[in-house]
C-alpha cells in the first residue's frame, strides 16, 4: 500500500476545522497538506477566525511530512483550491481531499486507500468518493458502483485526473458536447448556465469544471453504496449550499467487510439517472422550497421499485452508534 497523503482545505470556521483535524489525526497520514484562503477585508472578525483555523493545524503530533500553504489575502474558492491541487500533485501522485466542513466516518480513509490501490493502473477511474447520495443499497450487492458524477465531500483522486481539466471552459461549447452524452434534455443547458456564472464571477468554484471534464472524457468515479462521509456545514454560513437539502444529508453508515467489488468497470446508468436528479444546484429560492417535496416523491418511487424487485422496501437501519469520527 502506498503512503497516505491528505489535503485539507480550510478557511474561516474553527469549530469545523477542529472536528476534521481530530479525524485526520486518527488517520495519521504520512503526508499532510493544509491549504487555507486568506480573510476578506470587508468581513469584520474574519482575520481572527482564519488565524484560529490555522492554529488548529499546528499540533501535528505524529510522524508526518507537513506542508502549510496559507494565503495572506483572500483569493476566492476557485483559485485557492485549484492552486492547492497544483501544489499537492507536484509532490504526490494521489491524495485524499477534505474540506473543513466534512464529517468523516470510520471506514473512509481505509476505503480510499483500498480503491486508490486497486485502480491505480486503471486510467478510466479518476476518483474515489466518500459521500453517496443515491439510495443504492436495495439495488446493489456490491460495496460501491461506478458513476460519471464524482461526489466530493470527502474524496480522493490521482495526479492523472487533474492533468487535462480545463478550469475555465467555454460554457456553450461544453453544453454542445454534453448534448450527445446526457439523456436529460435540461441538464446540458443548466451546466451552461453554471459555467457562465463561474466565468463572469457570480460563483467561485472548481468542482463543476472537474465533473464535466470527466463526463466528456468518459471517465468514472468510485462511489460507495452508503455514505462514508457527509457535509456537516450546510446552512447560512456555508460557501455555496445555503440550506440543508435532504438529498445531500444521508447519515454516515458502514460498508462492512470484506468489500464486494463490482464484476466489471462500467458505469451504472440507473444510479447515474437517479443521481442526476440532484446533481445540479437549485436555480432559486422557490426551487429550494419545493425540492424536499420532490425528494419525498422520489423516495417513495424507489421504495415501490424495491418492493417490485423483491428486495426490502426499507433501507438497512443506520447504526445508532453513529460511525462518524467527529
Amino acid at each position: 500500500m502506498s503512503k497516505r497523503s491528505v489535503l485539507v482545505v480550510c478557511f474561516n470556521r474553527p469549530e469545523y476545522a477542529r472536528r476534521l483535524f481530530e479525524a485526520v489525526r486518527r488517520a495519521r497520514p504520512d503526508f499532510l497538506y493544509i491549504a487555507a484562503d486568506g480573510p476578506r477585508p470587508d468581513q469584520p472578525g474574519e482575520q481572527e477566525l482564519c488565524a484560529e483555523v490555522r492554529d488548529v493545524f499546528e499540533n501535528v503530533d505524529w510522524p508526518c511530512h507537513v506542508v502549510r500553504d496559507f494565503e495572506h489575502t483572500n483569493v476566492g474558492c476557485k483559485q485557492r483550491i485549484i492552486s492547492a491541487y497544483d501544489r499537492v500533485f507536484q509532490e504526490v501522485d494521489r491524495a485524499i481531499i477534505l474540506e473543513e466542513d466534512v464529517i468523516v466516518g470510520s471506514e473512509f480513509f481505509d476505503f480510499c486507500d483500498t480503491m486508490l490501490d486497486r485502480y491505480t493502473d486503471t486510467p478510466r477511474i479518476r476518483s474515489v468518493s466518500g459521500c453517496s447520495h443515491v439510495r443504492t443499497s436495495r439495488f446493489s450487492r456490491s460495496s460501491y458502483y461506478f458513476s460519471r458524477y464524482p461526489e466530493m465531500w470527502g474524496w480522493a483522486t490521482f495526479r492523472r485526473s487533474m492533468v487535462n481539466v480545463d478550469w475555465d471552459p467555454d460554457p456553450q461549447a461544453t453544453a454542445d458536447k454534453l448534448r450527445s452524452l446526457i439523456r436529460r434534455r435540461d441538464e446540458p443547458e443548466r451546466w451552461r448556465e453554471l459555467l457562465s456564472m463561474v466565468r463572469d464571477g457570480s460563483i467561485s468554484t472548481w468542482d463543476y469544471q472537474y465533473i464535466l471534464a470527466g463526463i466528456i472524457d468518459n471517465r468514472l468515479s468510485v462511489v460507495p453504496r452508503v455514505p462514508l462521509t457527509r457535509n456537516g456545514g450546510m446552512g447560512a454560513d456555508s460557501t455555496h449550499q445555503g440550506y440543508a437539502d435532504p438529498f445531500f444529508t444521508r447519515p454516515i453508515d458502514l460498508l462492512g467487510t470484506p468489500i464486494e467489488h463490482p464484476k466489471n468497470v462500467s458505469r451504472s446508468v440507473l444510479f447515474d439517472q437517479l443521481r442526476s436528479l440532484g446533481a445540479l444546484p437549485p436555480k432559486g429560492h422557490l426551487y429550494a422550497v419545493a425540492r424536499p417535496y420532490g425528494q419525498e416523491i422520489r423516495r417513495r418511487v424507489l421504495d415501490e421499485k424495491g418492493d417490485r424487485l423483491g428486495r426490502p422496501s426499507q433501507e438497512t437501519p443506520h447504526n445508532p452508534a453513529m460511525q462518524e469520527t467527529a
